[in-house]
């Protein structure tokens, strides 16, 4: 899968999200298929819990910069980002060729200061 090939982010220590975290597991997918506007749908996703007492703290100019560099690492085109001010941060992209995979990264909060990362497989709804 694509999103295996994806690098954890450098300067975070990502904590594998549990199951009980899954009502925010599906709220994040659910607000990526709206952003979507139902283009694509979600076929895999892995989850990861920033906490910020473990020293982590992603600064917001800091992301969509990062995300391009680790995707250019893998030869990846950008189609589509939602960098505002609004929940969750997410950035899409696709591979080359006649058949492209996409996937993407989402940001967004958890309570309690932590956030939530998600690295997804989407497919092309036809």
């Amino acid at each position: 899968m694509l999103i295996d090939k994806i690098p954890l982010l450098k300067w975070h220590a990502q904590i594998t999200l549990s199951k009980d975290k899954y009502k925010e597991q599906q709220e994040m997918i659910d607000q990526i298929g709206l952003l979507l506007k139902g283009k694509y749908k979600v076929t895999a996703s892995r989850f990861y819990e920033l906490q910020p007492d473990a020293g982590i703290h992603i600064p917001e100019s800091a992301l969509p910069g990062t995300f391009h560099n680790i995707m250019g690492e893998l030869n990846l085109s950008q189609i589509f980002e939602n960098f505002t001010t609004d929940r969750p941060f997410l950035m899409v992209w696709k591979t080359r060729g006649f058949h492209p995979e996409y996937v993407a990264i989402a940001v967004s909060d958890l309570p309690g200061n932590n956030t939530l990362l998600g690295y997804f497989e989407l497919e092309p709804n036809k």
